[in-house]
């Protein structure tokens, strides 16, 4: 994420798209003509969902996470539980959370760069405020969000 802000931002999703398969990262390709803007970033609190979701509540917040799992890879809907560990290895976008009744319907809001076939057209929901402190799947190990 570095690399990212000292070249000054990245491209497009429809500019370098999601191939689907293991490979190299086409750094040039990637933070070549600018789609958004980034200064920086800034961490919010590891292991805390509640300043997770104060910083949710402001901005898309980008979360580490375990998706190595079957489960995981091929999840079509509903409230991911898992399972899996807080050994992360992907990145996904939370842009919201529900607090529906009942402590099993709170529910974060993430989107996926698996294309709009995967989930829930590109997104799943990351159960919220769980006993680990690691939150689902890791998701609360190292928070951050973008600065323009």
């Amino acid at each position: 994420m570095a690399l990212v802000a000292a070249r000054g931002g990245i491209t497009s999703e429809e500019r370098y798209p999601y191939a689907g398969f293991q490979g190299k990262c086409d750094v040039d390709k990637l933070l070549f003509d600018h789609q958004a803007s980034v200064k920086g970033f800034k961490a919010v609190p590891p292991n805390n969902e509640g300043q997770l979701a104060m910083a949710v509540a402001m901005q898309p917040v980008t979360v580490y996470i375990d998706a190595s799992g079957f489960e995981f890879q091929f999840y079509s809907g509903g409230i991911y539980r898992g399972p899996c560990s807080a050994n992360v290895n992907h990145a996904v976008t939370i842009v919201g959370y529900c607090e529906g009744p009942g402590e099993r319907n709170k529910y974060w809001i993430a989107k996926n760069s698996w294309s709009n076939d995967w989930g829930e057209q590109g997104y799943v929901y990351l159960a919220k405020d769980v006993p680990l402190s690691t939150g689902t799947c890791g998701l609360a190990t190292s928070p951050f969000y973008p600065t323009a």
